[in-house]
């Protein structure tokens, strides 16, 4: 019932706040394309990803990016905008949810200096849900009319000096693992901490080195591991000195799974969008595999990921 009252909120925020603002955004500038990517780190790494295809092929000389300021990190990996157009949470989402809705998003079709990314909208949810054939991507270039064998850009992350970390945390390259076990993302749910604290242990048996990510001052690092606070750049770099990261599936995997390194994605079972946003592209290497995560099974799932990641260092090495 909350659920319920919760979407009925949003539905009628979006109602009354998305239309006075799609006209003020238009009269603030008559001559910007603006562009709005969806809520979530994957997200804007996504939609982002495709900015430039989209600016070439329709001749745009002048694009504006809406976010919030919790993103504007991110989209300086992608610096194919002109302006960023800073908005608080709520007026941000209240724009998002308006391009989801039918009429809203007719109205914003219509208005051709208006692209919002929204594809979760809830008229197509099921459709999803229901046919594993629809990927992320595709639906995203379907929004910006570009030829299906456009590829998504990787981001464009500048050069930093890591070594202070490597050093701090005794990191051997290719040999170390980053665990990355929490997420903010409001659709995924974490995995039992057992589970991550019983695979480090294992990992560090087989001879790895072994730290947990950390993204926010409440989270602690796993038993026997010491913690990492890294910026988004720094993160970068680090996974490919360290060579793995393994976690819990969220919009960070999206953003490093382009930077070569090798990657176990893990999802909490009632995740539904598993096969929608898939972190495998056609330019992002080999090394990277999705599990779902069961209770029941989670020893095999284990002895899976040990698996892999010493074939995958036995490749690195010969």
């Amino acid at each position: 019932m909350k659920r319920f009252i919760k979407y009925i909120i949003k539905i009628f925020e979006a109602i009354v706040l998305g239309i006075p603002l799609t006209i003020w955004i238009l009269l603030r500038d008559r001559q910007t394309v603006y562009y709005i990517p969806r809520y979530g780190m994957g997200d804007y790494c996504i939609a982002l990803g495709y900015l430039e295809a989209f600016k070439k092929k329709n001749r745009i000389d002048h694009v504006t990016v809406i976010l919030t300021s919790r993103w504007v990190q991110v989209t300086q990996f992608y610096p194919y905008w002109d302006e960023l157009l800073i908005l608080s949470k709520p007026l941000y989402l209240s724009l998002v949810y308006f391009g989801s809705l039918p009429y809203g998003r007719m109205i914003h079709q219509k208005i051709k200096r208006i692209k919002n990314i929204t594809y979760g909208f809830p008229m197509r949810r099921r459709q999803i849900y229901a046919d594993p054939s629809i990927h992320v991507d595709d639906v995203v270039k379907d929004f910006l009319d570009l030829q299906s064998n456009e590829q998504r850009m990787k981001p464009k992350v500048q050069e930093v000096d890591i070594h202070g970390i490597i050093k701090k945390y005794d990191l051997p390259k290719g040999k170390s693992v980053l665990l990355n076990p929490f997420t903010s993302g409001d659709a995924v749910a974490e995995i039992d901490v057992d589970f991550y604290i019983r695979l480090a242990k294992k990992l560090k048996e087989k001879g790895f080195t072994v730290v947990t990510s950390l993204g926010a001052k409440d989270q602690k690092p796993l038993p026997g591991t010491r913690g990492v606070y890294t910026t988004l750049t720094e993160a970068w770099h680090l996974v490919r000195w360290c060579g793995y990261v393994i976690g819990t599936r969220s919009g960070f995997f999206d953003f490093i799974c382009q930077s070569g390194c090798s990657m176990i994605a893990i999802y909490e079972p009632s995740y539904k969008l598993r096969s929608f946003i898939p972190l495998k592209l056609k330019n992002n290497g080999e090394n990277i595999k999705e599990f779902v995560w069961k209770k029941e099974n989670d020893d095999k799932l284990i002895e899976n990921i040990l698996a892999l990641c010493i074939e995958w260092e036995e490749r690195e090495r010969t």
